[in-house]
């Protein structure tokens, strides 16, 4: 399940025009993100909880972080304009994407919700980053 729902997971954010690169992994300390605004995704928590004595509500989680370059603008414009737009395109593509089918006959929804936004500075880069969460439920058979 956790592998089909990264592949549905990078289907969504790389059919978002606003995103340049989207990387399904942590990028190390010793790696630059190759193009803004960029997107990273990684497994977050999975839990599972009796729905019916005979079925289970499992909810996944992934932590996605919406990250915009600060070198060619200034930190108040991609504040005020380029990360909530970006940010506006990934919250619409989820929730166009919030019925996510079925896998293996059990139905999949998204959710999405947002975290803080950061700015972090370093001898590489200059970053804005937006912290969302992807909420994903199913029930399953037991």
């Amino acid at each position: 399940m956790i592998h089909t729902l990264i592949t549905n997971i990078a289907a969504v954010l790389n059919g978002i025009a606003q995103l340049k690169k989207v990387y399904m992994y942590p990028i190390g300390q010793d790696q630059r993100i190759e193009a803004y605004p960029a997107a990273i995704c990684i497994q977050d928590s999975f839990d599972n909880a009796f729905e019916s004595t005979e079925e289970n509500r499992k909810h996944y989680r992934f932590k996605l972080w919406i990250v915009i370059g600060c070198e060619k603008d200034t930190v108040a414009n991609v504040f005020a304009d380029a990360l909530p737009k970006t940010v506006d395109a990934v919250v619409a593509a989820f929730d166009t994407a919030w019925n996510g089918g079925t896998i293996g006959g059990h139905r999949v929804r998204y959710l999405i919700s947002n975290g803080s936004a950061t700015l972090s500075e370093n001898e590489n880069a200059r970053e804005a980053t937006a912290e969302l969460t992807v909420d994903i439920q199913t029930l399953t058979g037991i």
